[in-house]
């Protein structure tokens, strides 16, 4: 394969270059040295994306080997006291392993772009790129479960479900996903996709969803939909270093409509609704269990402390009263029928503050929320394997979600900046049920799609040196 000089990086290429490529990989490569921020278009057809790919890795390569002759020039340093100079070949050593294997304070490069198959062809382009990395994809159980009932469920539903079969070790598929993966530590350097972790798993009776999220552990590069960037919950569960985290959004044009989106959201009466009704049935179901705590497992085959049940009842049913006074406080609130009721941001934790919800109270009842999903999809996964009778989706989980993106909105996205909120709008319309009542609909609309990358580059600033943001955009 051809190979270039890129700002003193050594890039290899699948075939000869064209000028705009080189220019491209160019601008990539010096973003990467510098730590800064880099919007790049370029024309369809000309290979933007193997471009991104191989400057990317090279440039990961090239600072895997400066970090690999730096331990080795110290350790050649010699030193008159022999505990500093053992001190030193000892980090050098540990430093030049952490190299070799990939491990330790390396940049991990997380490529994001809006749909999976999307992520499908861009690792089928990482196949012919002539790098070999170790890589994983990550995506919700909806793509990958194998499990009979937990795979017929939907968001959350499926989730809980999951947490709750693996709690009780009751799914086979989840048993070898961490023997296989020790056993086969150089699985991930064969760009397994979605359609290939399933076809494995369904091969080898091992969970896909599980044993992508073990390749992602070691990965050098993650691919990932645009909202395990964007949702804070989501990219929480990456795992990963942001500081050191070189950040890849692929066909940049979707982005700012996703962020828009992901921070905004409609509360109807009816998920309030469901959800008061939800919350009680929650409480029976924990009566029913008992005041005994109950050992269970969690997905790490490790024994955590019981629940008491009872209490939690008590818990859901306090929740259910604030949740009762939240609809009616929504209720209550003057809304013109023609054109709704509309108010800055601020209005929406006014509305929570009659009802005592607030940043301080909201912990509480979002565990306790959690706490009655769980019930649920236990209730539910058990109910399924029993009868098939199973429900697909909860508005408890609806609702957290809504609330979730409610207070991340009430504090600044980054220190010195404003709240989050000033770039959001209130409304509530009134709108026909089917009992054809005129019922509210609450929206919490986010028009400051920037904040979601403002709390990115916060997460990369949290240490001695930030990496990049990286947007890419095919033009005409």
């Amino acid at each position: 394969m051809p190979s270039y000089t890129l700002s003193g990086v050594e890039v290899t290429f699948p075939h000869t270059a064209y000028p705009c490529q080189l220019t491209y990989m160019t601008k990539v490569i010096q973003a990467l040295q510098a730590g800064e921020n880099a919007l790049l278009e370029s024309p369809t057809g000309t290979g933007k994306t193997l471009c991104l790919l191989c400057a990317t890795l090279a440039w990961r390569a090239h600072f895997v080997k400066e970090a690999a002759e730096h331990a080795s020039r110290v350790a050649a340093q010699p030193h008159a006291s022999q505990l500093v100079q053992g001190l030193r070949e000892a980090w050098a050593e540990h430093k030049l392993e952490q190299a070799e294997s990939g491990k330790g304070e390396l940049p991990t490069v997380v490529y994001a772009s809006r749909t999976h198959s999307q992520l499908a062809q861009v690792m089928r382009e990482l196949r012919t790129s002539g790098y070999r990395v170790r890589s994983a994809v990550l995506s919700s159980r909806a793509h990958t479960c194998l499990h009979p009932v937990v795979s017929t469920l939907h968001g959350q539903a499926a989730n809980r479900a999951c947490r709750s079969l693996i709690s009780r070790r009751g799914c086979k598929w989840q048993h070898d996903v961490e023997r296989f993966a020790k056993g086969n530590p150089d699985a991930s350097l064969e760009v397994l996709d979605i359609e290939d972790l399933v076809r494995l798993g369904t091969q080898r009776q091992l969970c896909p969803f599980l044993l992508s999220k073990e390749f992602a552990t070691t990965a050098d590069i993650l691919f990932v939909p645009y909202n395990y960037l964007i949702d804070p919950q989501r990219r929480k569960s990456l795992n990963i270093s942001w500081k050191n985290a070189v950040l890849i959004f692929d066909e940049a044009h979707n982005v700012e409509s996703v962020c828009s989106d992901a921070a905004s959201f409609d509360l109807t009466a009816g998920v309030l609704a469901g959800s008061i009704e939800e919350l009680g049935t929650a409480a029976e179901l924990a009566v029913t269990k008992g005041d005994g705590g109950s050992n269970i497992y969690n997905e790490h085959g490790k024994q955590e402390k019981g629940t008491n049940y009872l209490q939690l009842a008590t818990e859901l049913r306090q929740a259910q009263i604030i949740l009762k006074k939240l609809e009616q406080s929504i209720a209550a609130t003057a809304v013109p029928s023609s054109t709704g009721f509309t108010a800055p941001g601020a209005f929406l934790f006014e509305l929570f503050g009659r009802v005592n919800l607030t940043l301080e109270t909201w912990p509480v009842l979002a565990a306790c929320l959690e706490a009655g999903v769980d019930l649920l999809a236990g209730d539910a996964a058990e109910s399924g394997r029993r009868s098939g009778a199973r429900s697909t989706s909860y508005r408890l989980h609806n609702l957290q979600e809504a609330l979730s993106l409610a207070f991340e909105a009430a504090a600044p996205s980054a220190p010195g900046q404003p709240p989050a909120h000033l770039g959001y709008r209130v409304h509530i319309h009134r709108e026909e049920a089917k009992n054809k009542m005129l019922v509210p609909t609450l929206s919490f609309w986010c028009f400051s799609p920037g904040q979601a990358m403002l709390q990115l580059k916060e997460l990369q600033a949290r240490g001695p040196a930030g990496r990049s943001l990286i947007w890419a955009e095919g033009g005409a």
